[in-house]
């Protein structure tokens, strides 16, 4: 009963770990469409201020999945996964949640303060240091996202094998 339980929470938990992930990416081209006019600064601070907000919430579900991940993992009943049934789905999880703890931990509150030191996105700052260290720390960060997501449901895909 407990290893049903901790499956069926691991998976409602990386589902919508997914799911906000896909939402995010959806949101921010959303916002950059709709705030086209005004340029990327309004963009960028509705953004940042989204992922800021959103990002403890994004821990928390990391964090029930996980919990469920070790009782999946410990479980000795018969119907316990074995072999890489069982390494493979927590190895994803834990290298999804390594790449949203630097994100969070790291490149998110790098990527707030250059925003503060920047101000002002158009073609004055384009080609500045800011600017590049910037450019350089977001692309890392859309692609942990993206790598983050595609661990998550590929977790989420071989749990349930």
């Amino acid at each position: 009963m407990l290893l049903r339980c901790a499956r069926a929470v691991r998976a409602l938990s990386l589902g919508l770990w997914a799911g906000g992930i896909l939402m995010t990416f959806i949101a921010a081209k959303a916002v950059f469409s709709y705030f086209l006019t005004e340029g990327t600064t309004t963009a960028g601070s509705v953004v940042g201020f989204v992922l800021h907000t959103a990002m403890p919430f994004k821990i928390g579900i990391a964090l029930i999945a996980l919990f469920a991940e070790v009782v999946v993992f410990f479980n000795r009943s018969p119907e316990a996964p074995v072999g890489w049934r069982k390494f493979v789905p927590a190895a994803l999880l834990m290298l999804a949640l390594a790449a949203m703890l630097v994100v969070a931990l790291w490149l998110q509150p790098e990527l707030e303060s250059l925003r503060k030191q920047i101000r002002v996105f158009d073609a004055s700052t384009e080609g500045t240091p800011l600017r590049q260290r910037f450019g350089s720390l977001h692309g890392a960060s859309m692609g942990l996202g993206l790598l983050e997501g595609l661990l998550v449901a590929a977790a989420l895909v071989v749990g349930m094998l």
